[in-house]
Parts: structure tokens; C-alpha cells; sequence
């Protein structure tokens, strides 16, 4: 838990949490990879799925990561934002053939 002041006004404490959030992609039907057509696209990770399960739970949280500038970066972003956890900790990290990419762009807002 972290608690910090700001222009001397105590600030609400909260969970900072630092992982590699992943996209999931889920078969929808069983079979070998290669008979397989279509996905579910969900996100993973072990502190992803704490993060849930602490903003669940009715408490602050924030995920600091880095994700490609990409829809499986932008897709986690809506799934942090879904969730009601903070992504002022999110770097992205830019793919030199997208260019659009802000490389000073250090924050998750999407």
C-alpha cells in the first residue's frame, strides 16, 4: 500500500501493481491448433487478475507495465479501464513501422 501527500492533503492509499498483462487467446471449440478457427480474445497475467480482483473488492488500484502500441496494448488498456483500475503507470512501447506512434507518450489513456 503506498499513501502519499500532496499540497499537504493526505492522499488515499492504494495498491500499485507492476506486471506483464497478456492477450489470452481462448479456442471455442476443442481441438488441435491447426483445426481450430475461432478465439475468444480475453487478458491474462498473474497480477493482472489480482488487480481485479483488489478493485472487485472495492479498494484503489494501479497497473504500471509497458505495452506495445498495438490492439493487444489497446485492448488491455479497455480491460484495465473496464475494471476500474488505474493506467497512469503505463508506458507504450513503439513499433518503428507505425508511424503514428508517439514515443513520448508515457501514459495508458486510450
Amino acid at each position: 500500500m503506498y499513501i502519499s501527500r500532496k499540497d499537504d492533503t493526505l492522499m488515499k492509499s492504494g495498491l500499485i501493481l507492476a506486471g506483464e498483462p497478456m492477450g489470452l487467446l481462448i479456442a471455442q471449440s476443442e481441438g488441435s491448433l491447426d483445426n481450430v478457427s475461432g478465439y475468444d480474445l480475453a487478458v491474462a497475467g498473474a497480477e493482472f487478475n489480482v488487480a481485479v480482483g483488489v478493485s472487485r473488492l472495492g479498494h484503489r488500484v494501479t497497473y504500471m507495465t509497458k505495452l506495445g502500441n498495438d490492439p493487444f496494448g489497446k485492448r488491455i488498456i479497455h480491460a484495465l479501464n473496464d475494471n476500474k483500475i488505474g493506467n497512469e503507470f503505463v508506458a507504450w512501447r513503439c513499433i518503428s513501422r507505425e508511424p503514428d506512434c508517439d514515443r513520448n507518450n508515457a501514459g495508458g489513456n486510450v
